[in-house]
């Protein structure tokens, strides 16, 4: 089999990582999709699964990965901020989805289409259509509703999730949402949304290096490099380090491989390891800054670094400790003083959360998103001595 130079380039210069096109891992995150489907057979209301974490932890590849390996018995709806607005925006949107689905599916997508749109619309024909599928003894699918950017659901899609939550849409029925690390917080803090299920939440964090090597490897596979199987481990193991075992981090590793493997015109054993860490860094730290970017993170990335570095420190368990920092920051380092500096500390310590900077972790404190972030603000960004006070006690 030749080396495929053709997709070497493409994934070299793609720039879109909803998808993982080599996925690995996410074993314990699959099964719980698989447990909230299983579920929903004997659930009134739709089963909730909030899958969160920090910037670039495969959220969205999760569920774009669950749309392709999990179909059989499914019908996937993708929602967005329009489709929860009302009942009216979600059955039209269920619909469409059952147009669409494959023919070898679209019976059963039909009776589920039928039966949901009926209860959505409040239709006196719901029962009926309810008991007219169970007759003619037609399949219903397990709809499988997905909304990403989870985190932004606000009092605007409560009546429909409330729906969803309370009495359901007549068919087994999935809420899989995928989101920033406070995405739950932010949905318990709709009415009548505080009391979802002990396992409705999926916190994601990073890969293993070996699967970082699986991906890699089959990454390797797909472009017929050049190699042994032995080179091509090897440079799996090789490459996994770079990507910090993040998502994100990794297919900056896996692209800048492929620019040193169109170098080499395929042959593993010519590619500059050195090289390939040199470009990894690269684009890392270009996402770094995007992630900043025109924002107030961004204007003020000395105050960032520093509030970043003692949240590290000291743990805060509350947005309002992590305020707190904030205030005691931009003091250290005179800002309160400087006449072009206008920010509300809480505004400035929610843009840290919202932007995925900071985020809730499983132990109940706030700290830095992604480990190598906060490394890179210090670096990029320090402080002198004198302007960072002595640890003392955590804020509340």
């Amino acid at each position: 089999m030749a080396y495929n130079a053709e997709l070497a380039h493409s994934f070299a210069k793609r720039r879109d990582r909803d998808e993982a096109r080599f996925f690995a891992g996410r074993r314990a995150e699959i099964a719980s999709f698989d447990d909230a489907a299983a579920e929903a057979a004997d659930s009134r209301q739709a089963v909730f699964r909030i899958f969160q974490g920090a910037p670039g932890c495969g959220k969205t590849s999760l569920a774009a990965h669950l749309r392709k390996t999990r179909q059989d018995g499914l019908l996937h709806v993708v929602l967005d901020e329009r489709h929860l607005e009302s009942h009216e925006a979600l059955a039209a949107q269920v619909e469409d989805a059952g147009r669409q689905a494959a023919s070898h599916a679209r019976r059963a997508a039909e009776a589920t289409v039928r039966l949901a749109t009926s209860y959505l619309r409040a239709a006196p024909m719901g029962e009926a259509v309810g008991g007219a599928i169970a007759r003619r003894g037609l399949g219903k699918a397990t709809l499988v509703l997905h909304r990403d950017e989870a985190q932004t659901l606000d009092e605007a899609s409560r009546r429909t999730l409330l729906t969803l939550h309370t009495v359901g849409l007549g068919v087994p029925t999935v809420f899989a949402c995928t989101g920033l690390s406070h995405t739950a917080r932010q949905i318990r803090r709709l009415p009548g949304l505080s009391r979802l299920a002990n396992n409705a939440v999926v916190n994601m964090e990073r890969l293993s290096e070996d699967e970082c090597a699986d991906s890699t490897c089959q990454m390797l596979t797909a472009l017929a490099v050049s190699a042994t199987a032995d080179e091509r481990a090897g440079m799996a193991r090789t490459i996994a380090p770079m990507s910090r075992r993040w998502p994100q981090h990794l297919c900056c590793a896996q692209q800048a491989l492929c620019e040193e493997l169109i170098r080499a015109d395929g042959v593993l054993k010519d590619v500059d390891v050195n090289a390939v860490r040199a470009k990894a860094d690269a684009r890392r730290y270009e996402y770094y800054r995007e992630r900043l970017a025109d924002t107030v993170l961004g204007e003020w990335p000395e105050l960032t670094q520093t509030v970043v570095t003692q949240v590290g420190r000291r743990r805060p368990s509350t947005l309002r400790g992590v305020g707190e920092l904030c205030i005691e920051q931009i003091e250290a380092l005179a800002l309160n003083k400087h006449p072009l500096f206008n920010v509300h500390p809480s505004d400035f310590a929610d843009t840290l959360v919202e932007k995925g900077v900071l985020s809730f972790t499983s132990d109940g404190c706030v700290g830095a998103s992604i480990p190598s972030l906060a490394a890179w603000l210090r670096n990029t960004y320090p402080a002198k001595a004198r302007d960072l006070p002595s640890a003392g006690s955590a804020p509340a």
